[in-house]
């Protein structure tokens, strides 16, 4: 007795790196009326890796250093003193700074797969065949972000008026010194936007409609089967460092009126520091 076994095998694969919108990976498979014996299978699979990896390292350093003095002013050893009067010593400083770091995964998160992995169909075969109908889907994804940012301000000011003086005369001018004021402002904007979330989108029918199998004969061995794994990994490291000095230094000179037979007023202008400063950290992973 002479046995006939006939072997009918569709496959279908694919294997994508990163890739976007894919749409029909496979096409469904069919496979009709056959002989008695015969063995029949369809397998489709369906491979994915995708690996995402950004690194920025962005430092900002700003230093400022000033400095302000006004000179001396006298009137002494005369009849009719005049009055004596230094000017205004003054230092302002405005800085900014704006970091914005977006980091994406480099893969689309709309679009889908399409006809998934594929599908198939086994129809109408003989008595004693074996049917087998197999999926297989493999998924790997990693994303790791690596962000370090630094930012330095360092701001140094001085500011210094000068003596005034007006001594030793018959009718002695007032002395008057000007005013020493610092001012500072400083501002900074970090933003950090990590994304890698839409892997997985619109995959819901990667692995098609699975399969079918009908009008086998007795004795048939029919098998279908469908494996999906999926593995997805997001790293996230963020280092941001924020540091502001200011260093601030005002003085008023002296006034002096003195040893006049009529003396005029003696007055010291005004010292004054002013800083402002603002820091806005954003992180959004």
């Amino acid at each position: 007795m002479n046995k006939l076994t006939r072997f009918s095998v569709m496959s279908a694969s694919a294997f994508t790196a990163g890739c976007i919108g894919i749409s029909g990976l496979a096409s469904a498979a069919t496979i009709s009326t056959t002989g008695p014996g015969s063995y029949n299978n369809v397998s489709s699979s369906y491979s994915q890796t995708t690996s995402t990896s950004n690194g920025n390292n962005l430092s900002a350093n700003h230093r400022n250093s000033q400095g302000a003095s006004t000179g001396s002013a006298t009137s002494s050893g005369n009849t009719f003193g005049g009055s004596a009067s230094t000017g205004n010593a003054s230092n302002a400083n405005d800085s900014s700074s704006s970091f914005h770091v977006s980091n994406g995964s480099g893969f689309s998160s709309t679009g889908g797969f399409g006809g998934g992995a594929g599908s198939g169909s086994i129809n109408t075969t003989g008595p004693n065949s074996t049917n087998t109908i197999s999926n297989n889907y493999s998924s790997t994804y990693r994303a790791s972000n690596n962000n370090s940012i630094n930012l330095s301000n360092s701001t140094s000011q001085s500011a210094s008026s000068g003596s005034a003086s007006s001594d030793g005369n018959t009718n002695g001018g007032s002395a008057n010194t000007g005013d020493a004021s610092n001012q500072t402002s400083g501002n900074t904007n970090v933003q950090v936007t990590s994304s890698g979330s839409g892997m997985m989108s619109g995959s819901g029918s990667m692995m098609g409609n699975g399969g079918s199998i009908n009008n086998t004969g007795p004795g048939s061995n029919n098998q279908v089967s469908s494996s999906y794994n999926s593995s997805y990994t997001t790293t996230n490291n963020n280092n941001v460092s924020v540091s502001n000095t200011n260093n601030q230094n005002a003085q008023s000179g002296n006034a002096s009126s003195s040893g006049n037979t009529f003396g005029g007023g003696a007055s010291t202008g005004s010292a004054s520091n002013g800083s402002t400063s603002s820091a806005t950290v954003s992180v959004q992973n």
